[in-house]
């Protein structure tokens, strides 16, 4: 075996040993010491090819969110059918339907998210470039469907929703009523936009 492949190899089985833990356990429990040990790596094999315990995690990470965007994406199709309100439940169960097939990227997916190491935060997001394209495209498809106000262009309405996604996660945190799994945060994320897209009152027809 050449050593461009013996390389790959221990580079992938590292890996395997980490996804499984990251995807088993909370960030802050899972150590460099504890994949060593109940993978049977050593030490010296695990340092050589990487540096701690947050690379291995961002790789994780890195890898949940390509393969969370590959699923929405060849079901986007869907994600145009019906109603506003059909698009936007359609959205949720297809994410719904991922993270119920891949358990483990359910808990990666936790650990990034939910309960973000604070000092990853900015690189969890910039990892998270992929999946928040096809945000952005199911929003553009949205916004092609939906009845906008009179005064409200579909330019207006996603250049609205782009300034407030960067606060969404903040206002959420606030928002929410202490749920911390994914399923529920979920649940609480789809009636967050909801209230987003169609407001919370009914506007005064006598104004």
């Amino acid at each position: 075996m050449k050593q461009a492949e013996r390389t790959a190899r221990s580079k992938h089985e590292i890996f395997v040993a980490a996804h499984t833990e990251f995807g088993q356990h909370d960030y802050e429990t899972v150590t460099m010491e504890s994949i060593c040990t109940k993978h049977h790596i050593s030490k010296g094999m695990m340092y050589h090819y990487y540096t701690g315990k947050d690379e291995l995690f961002l790789l994780c990470v890195q890898k949940m969110f390509e393969q969370l965007h590959d699923h929405l994406d060849a079901h986007f199709d869907s994600f145009t059918q019906g109603t506003v309100s059909d698009m936007v439940n359609t959205y949720f169960l297809q994410r719904e339907h991922f993270f119920q097939t891949f358990a483990q990227e359910r808990v990666i997916y936790e650990n990034a998210m939910i309960h973000p190491p604070k000092h990853l935060k900015e690189e969890i997001q910039r990892l998270r470039q992929p999946v928040q394209e096809v945000n952005r495209r199911f929003m553009e498809q949205v916004f092609a469907h939906a009845t906008l106000r009179g005064t409200v262009c579909k330019e207006e309405a996603m250049r609205f929703l782009e300034s407030v996604s960067c606060m969404c996660w903040p206002l959420w945190e606030l928002y929410r009523d202490g749920e911390t799994d994914l399923f529920s945060v979920e649940r609480e994320f789809r009636h967050f936009l909801n209230m987003l897209l169609f407001g919370i009152a009914e506007e005064d027809g006598n104004a």
